[in-house]
């Protein structure tokens, strides 16, 4: 299973470059967790990580963009 680590922060994204297996990407600010799925849905459909009606897991942080609060953990379908 491929690990995508999807972040708004260059710094977050150097540092996940370091980790064995986490293929990070860069993306734009977005307001919040719907936002970010779109995104996501978006970006492995582009690069063919998976297919329409596959599942993925999705972490966040809750309140958005405050570091050190990943509280959430989600099944989503593409």
């Amino acid at each position: 299973m491929p690990v995508l680590a999807v972040t708004t922060e260059p710094t977050t994204y150097r540092q996940l470059a370091l980790v064995w297996g986490v293929t990070p990407v860069v993306v734009d600010r977005v307001p919040g967790y719907d936002a970010m799925l779109a995104v996501v849905r978006d970006l492995i459909l582009k690069r063919g990580y998976a297919r329409a009606g596959d599942r993925i897991v999705m972490t966040a942080g809750v309140p958005w963009e405050v570091s050190g609060t990943t509280n959430l953990l989600k099944v989503e379908v593409v």
